[in-house]
C-alpha cells in the first residue's frame, strides 16, 4: 500500500476531485520501508504510456458537491474519533524516546525536554532542535543557528524536521518573510509549516550578552520571535529593563507599537499573495473599513449593475438606485406562531354630548 511518502514532494499531488494520489515519476526515489506482505514492486507501479487523446480531469472528475463535502467531513471526523487512542498512545512514545535523547545530547532537564518536543509537534521549533539538513556543512546546525543567521540559511533544503531523514531529504526548505524571520515549508503530508521560535533560556542568554542601549529592540525582538507565555514575558521585561537601565512601561509601549506595526505588515503580505494566486475573472473590490462612507462603494456597485440584462434585475427605486428588498408582513398572510402578536391601536369611539344622537 503506497501513500505517497516514499515520492517526491514535486512529482506527487492529490487530486481533490478524485481523491487520487498521482505521481509524474517512473518509479519509487528510494526503496519502500513497508513490511511483507505491503512490499510494493517496482516493477508493476511502472507507468505505461497509451497512445490517444489526453484525458480531461476536469470532466472526468469532477468537484465534490456540498453533499460530499458534508459527506467527506464526517468520514474524516470519525475517522479521527477512531484512531484518536492510538495516536495519543504513539504521540506519548515519540516524545519521550524524543525527550530522552534531547535530554542525553544536550544535559537539560527532562520535563524542559519534553516541552521543546512537544512543540516540535505542534510546528514550533525551539533553538535546542537540530535541524536535518541536506548539506554536509550544515549537517550539525540548529534552530539556534538559523535565528542568529537567517539569511545565510535561506533556500536551503532538508528533510522534514519532525519525520526526520528516513522520511526522505530534499521535503523542506527554509524561508524568510519580508521582516526577515525564517521559517520552514515542508512537503511532508501534502503541505506542512514550521515555525523558528526563541524559548525563555535563549532569550535570556541573548539579553544577558547585549548591550545597555540594544535591550529594549532585543527584548522585543525575542517576544516577538520567542515562544514565551505571559509569565515568562514578565519576567524578561524586568532582565530587559535591568540591563537597559529603564522602566517596564517604556518597553510595553514599545512592544505594542512593534507587535500592531508587524501584524500590519503580515496582514499585507497575506492579502498581497492572495491576490496574486487569485484566479477569479471577476472583478475584486476591497471592502471598506466599518467607519468609511458607503457612497464610493454603491457607486461602484451601481455600475456593474446597470448593465444587467437579466428579466429581472436588480430592485432599484424610482431614481434608479440600488435598493434592497425586505420582506414585511402582510394583511392576507397568517403570523407565524413564534412572530409577536399584532397589537392593534384602539378605535376611537365618539364622545356622546347632550345634543348628539350617538
Amino acid at each position: 500500500m503506497d501513500d505517497g511518502r516514499n515520492q517526491r514532494p514535486a512529482a506527487r499531488a492529490l487530486d481533490r476531485r478524485s481523491r487520487v494520489w498521482w505521481t509524474r515519476e517512473a518509479g519509487l526515489r528510494r526503496p519502500s520501508g513497508a513490511d511483507p506482505p505491503l512490499v510494493q514492486d517496482e516493477a508493476a507501479r511502472h507507468p505505461l504510456a497509451i497512445e490517444g487523446e489526453a484525458l480531461d480531469t476536469v470532466n472526468v472528475c469532477r468537484s465534490l458537491s456540498i453533499v460530499d463535502h458534508a459527506r467527506l467531513a464526517e468520514l474524516q471526523a470519525k475517522e479521527a474519533a477512531r484512531l484518536a487512542p492510538e495516536v495519543a498512545k504513539t504521540k506519548k512514545a515519540f516524545v519521550n524516546r524524543q525527550a530522552e535523547q534531547l535530554t542525553a545530547r544536550i544535559g537539560i532537564p527532562l520535563p524542559q525536554a519534553t516541552r521543546i518536543i512537544e512543540r516540535q509537534c505542534s510546528g514550533i521549533l525551539l533553538p535546542d532542535v537540530v535541524l536535518p539538513f541536506d548539506d554536509e556543512e550544515l549537517a550539525s546546525a540548529t534552530v539556534a543557528h538559523v535565528l542568529a543567521d537567517p539569511f545565510r540559511f535561506e533556500g536551503a533544503t532538508l528533510a522534514d524536521p519532525l519525520e526526520g531523514i528516513d522520511y526522505g531529504r530534499g521535503e523542506a526548505k527554509i524561508m524568510l518573510r519580508a521582516d526577515g524571520s525564517p521559517w520552514i515549508h515542508s512537503f511532508a503530508h501534502g503541505r506542512s509549516v514550521y515555525e523558528l521560535k526563541l524559548d525563555y533560556r535563549a532569550a535570556e542568554a541573548l539579553l544577558n550578552r547585549a548591550a545597555p542601549a540594544d535591550a529594549p529592540d532585543l527584548f522585543v525582538r525575542c517576544v516577538l520571535e520567542g515562544d514565551l507565555d505571559d509569565e515568562e514575558i514578565e519576567r524578561l521585561k524586568k532582565r530587559a529593563g535591568s540591563v537597559a537601565g529603564s522602566g517596564v512601561k517604556a518597553l510595553d509601549v514599545k512592544l505594542r507599537a512593534t507587535r500592531k506595526a508587524r501584524d500590519h505588515q503580515r496582514a499585507q503580505e497575506q492579502s498581497n499573495q492572495r491576490r496574486a494566486q487569485r484566479q477569479d475573472p471577476r472583478p475584486q473590490i476591497s471592502a471598506p473599513p466599518s467607519d468609511a462612507p458607503w457612497l464610493p462603494e454603491m457607486a461602484v456597485l451601481n455600475e456593474v449593475l446597470v448593465k444587467a440584462n437579466e428579466l429581472e434585475p436588480p430592485m432599484r427605486d424610482i431614481d434608479d438606485v440600488v435598493v434592497q428588498v425586505r420582506c414585511a408582513g402582510h394583511v392576507f398572510c397568517t403570523p407565524s406562531p413564534r412572530s409577536a402578536p399584532i397589537r392593534r391601536k384602539p378605535r376611537r369611539r365618539g364622545c356622546r354630548h347632550r345634543n348628539s344622537r350617538y
